[in-house]
């Protein structure tokens, strides 16, 4: 006779806390360095005070927040920098979610993530022009080919904007993830 087992519970309240702090007391040990492998500085991802207002794996209901959240100091249009040499690689509009998004590629290989954004860079805002006029639709996305839109370390490359229902009452924020 085999014996069953029953699937372990979910994490309840005080997991989920005590994941919660160790995740933040990394962040927060990581974030004033700021320097990358190579000892080079990495610039605050927004032009705005050093306020972080969601971390990374933050409890959310029935999810974990995927992303960290930075703090525009209640302002919309303030300059987003690339944290390091890439390209863009993905930009879309849509009215749901991220709102306006932008992912970077890194020249290693990793993919950054800003949304909640109010603007982009003056040639991309074109090109979403042109591909929401062409399917007559807000929610478009463009997948930009490796070095058509490079991206340079501390470079501006995005506008923050207004996050829509924000789960931490700061509607102005930036999402990078």
């Amino acid at each position: 006779m085999a014996v069953r087992s029953k699937p372990a519970p979910p994490w309840n309240e005080r997991q989920r806390g005590y994941l919660h702090l160790a995740v933040q007391a990394v962040l927060f040990a990581w974030f004033p360095c700021m320097e990358s492998a190579a000892g080079e500085n990495i610039p605050w991802p927004v032009d705005a005070s050093r306020t972080i207002t969601s971390t990374f794996c933050e409890p959310r209901p029935g999810r974990f927040h995927l992303g960290v959240d930075f703090t525009t100091d209640g302002a919309v249009g303030k300059e987003v920098y690339a944290l390091g040499d890439g390209w863009i690689s993905r930009v879309s509009t849509s009215p749901f979610g991220y709102g306006k998004l932008l992912e970077y590629t890194l020249t290693d290989g990793v993919i950054i993530r800003c949304g909640h954004l109010s603007g982009f860079l003056p040639a991309i805002e074109d090109r979403l022009d042109s591909l929401r006029a062409s399917r007559h639709s807000y929610d478009v996305t463009l997948r930009p080919p490796p070095g058509e839109f490079p991206v340079r370390t501390g470079e501006a490359i995005a506008r923050s904007g207004i996050a829509a229902q924000p789960a931490d009452g700061d509607w102005n924020k930036v999402a990078v993830g």
